[in-house]
């Protein structure tokens, strides 16, 4: 999904150039009074049409899951637009094409073998140097389930007062009915953070917090809004209803 980027599309970009297994298939969701714009970038094939415009991240995201569950896609894979590249230590190039085909090669298997795992996570580029030379498929158990991810799609769900830090709720709730997530240990993710007009740029992501910490105060009633001195400078504090992380 993205908004407000049609000229600016980094995923995209080698995204397209990707030869995927036949059970893969990308889209990119923009709102109706976006689509003059994005179909000038977007292949007409990829490209879906949200119902509505301005009605926030968890509106689009409801439709997407919709949209998978009418085309019987059992997982969904949620790739940020400013996704620079995956960095895979299996693939000896810096080539993005051929990096992403190689992790899609094996991305689904833990779903396949684990009923419970509902959420695979990447690291970023940066955290995954420290991994790197374990070579385990999974590194890491019960992590937050951070910006580019994939999920079970009768996992995925979000309420429109979640109009930000959807990721953390994701998978408060993928902990809160006994099930996990991983890490994956093969490859990390390099995104554009904080730096490309749109997205969430395009809304007063403070008092989206703040908002958002209030509203789910009604099922976990210990987490709060905070300042904090990395990131954006806030933050909502869930650590209490966190289990604990296993690093393998």
């Amino acid at each position: 999904m993205s908004k407000g980027r049609p000229y600016k599309q980094k995923t995209v970009e080698w995204l397209s150039k990707c030869t995927l297994p036949a059970n893969f298939k990308w889209k990119l969701f923009c709102e109706p009074q976006e689509k003059i714009y994005y179909s000038q970038t977007i292949p007409s094939s990829n490209l879906e049409i949200l119902s509505a415009n301005d009605k926030g991240y968890a509106f689009g995201a409801m439709e997407i899951r919709d949209y998978a569950n009418q085309n019987k896609h059992d997982v969904i894979w949620q790739l940020d637009d400013d996704v620079n590249a995956f960095i895979d230590i299996r693939v000896k190039t810096k080539f993005k094409v051929e990096v992403f085909e190689e992790i899609c090669k094996n991305i689904l298997n833990g779903f396949e073998k684990e009923p419970e795992l509902d959420l695979i996570r990447f690291m970023s580029s940066r955290s995954f140097y420290f991994v790197k030379n374990k070579e385990l498929e999974f590194c890491a158990k019960n992590q937050n389930g951070w910006g580019c991810y994939l999920i079970r799609t009768k996992a995925f769900h979000m309420e429109q007062q979640w109009m930000s830090h959807t990721d953390t709720l994701q998978h408060m709730d993928i902990w809160d009915k006994g099930h996990y997530t991983k890490t994956y240990g093969l490859a990390g993710i390099n995104v554009e953070v904080y730096s490309n007009d749109g997205g969430y740029q395009c809304r007063d992501r403070k008092q989206d917090t703040k908002d958002t910490a209030e509203y789910i105060k009604k099922k976990y009633p210990l987490s709060k809004y905070v300042e904090v001195d990395n990131g954006l400078g806030y933050d909502i504090d869930t650590k209490m209803y966190r289990p604990k992380t296993i690093m393998y």
